[in-house]
């Protein structure tokens, strides 16, 4: 069956999709695979879609969402981000209609240190790693052809090796 990905940008972030088969009977692929970013694919009007700019970012639990430019670090934006204390990205955006039926693989080019992924309010995965590319399955989470919102909760964890060693912490 001819294999086809497509790839909707974010954060640090890409969403990619493939597979022919019809939107229900998708499984989800393994977490840690490596996917291609494509420029055309056929039958997909757009191959990719970029996330990146305004996202709504909180502080803390108990702070009111502001504004955020992503990609970029909230040390460099004025936040004061505290050793283990989760703060949260979320954007909103489309999956094009032409998406269903695909593979949507959910990449991010870098996220430090600990990120809990939600898709749609759902917990999807989590991730360790320091400004590393990941990459995840996010098929049963998003509805293309409407509404969708990736909320990524970020962690800078004081048992990280960067924390211990001041290298390139940040």
């Amino acid at each position: 069956m001819k294999q086809i990905k497509t790839i909707l940008f974010a954060f640090g972030c890409s969403l990619l999709l493939s597979g022919t088969k019809a939107f229900a009977q998708v499984e989800r692929l393994p977490d840690e695979a490596s996917y291609p970013v494509l420029q055309k694919l056929a039958g997909v009007k757009s191959p990719a879609v970029l996330l990146s700019g305004t996202w709504q970012f909180r502080y803390s639990p108990n702070s009111k969402w502001d504004k955020i430019q992503v990609p970029g670090e909230p040390a460099m934006q004025g936040y004061a981000i505290e050793h283990d204390k989760p703060f949260t990205y979320r954007k909103s955006f489309n999956i094009p209609a032409d998406y269903a039926g695909k593979h949507t693989i959910l990449r991010f080019d870098g996220v430090y240190s600990h990120a809990r992924l939600f898709v749609n309010g759902t917990f999807v995965r989590e991730h360790h790693g320091g400004f590393t590319r990941w990459e995840t399955d996010v098929t049963p989470f998003v509805r293309p052809g409407k509404k969708n919102e990736i909320r990524l909760e970020v962690t800078d964890r004081i048992d990280d090796i960067s924390y211990a060693s001041g290298y390139a912490h940040h």
